[in-house]
This record gives structure tokens, C-alpha cells and sequence, in this order.
């Protein structure tokens, strides 16, 4: 099985950002998509064509910039 791991750089004076553990073959492609007029963003999934089983857009999410929500809220 193989394992990839995104590392993303420390920044000062926060915390630990997260890390992104990938496993399989197929590699894994993440898309963010900034709209600036209407102050949303998206984020998607979007895994090769060959990953069997995880059609395009499995994952997604979009939300509001002025809306920010702590990695904390709710748990």
C-alpha cells in the first residue's frame, strides 16, 4: 500500500496546522476555487480517472469568507 503525507509549513504563533494522510495508488488531486464577487469559495475533490469507485466530486464543499468557522467549533 502506498502513503503519502502533505506537510504543511509551521506557521508562528499557530497552532499545528493539519496533516493529510493519502494511501492507495491513485494519486489525489485537491482543487480550491476562490469567487471573488460573490465571496464564497469551494473546495473539491477530483481523483484520477483511475481510482476505481470515487466518482469526480465525491468530496465538496464551498463556503462563505465572511463566515469563518474555528477548527474547534462543535467538537
Amino acid at each position: 500500500m502506498a502513503a503519502s503525507l502533505l506537510h504543511l509549513p509551521d506557521v508562528p504563533l499557530q497552532p499545528r496546522p493539519p496533516e493529510f494522510m493519502r494511501t492507495g495508488a491513485a494519486a489525489q488531486r485537491i482543487e480550491i476555487c476562490d469567487y471573488p464577487d460573490s465571496g464564497k469559495f469551494g473546495v473539491f475533490d477530483a481523483p484520477s480517472p483511475a481510482a476505481s469507485g470515487l466518482p469526480p466530486g465525491a468530496f465538496h464543499h464551498f463556503a462563505r469568507e465572511d463566515q469563518p468557522v474555528d477548527y474547534w467549533e462543535g467538537e
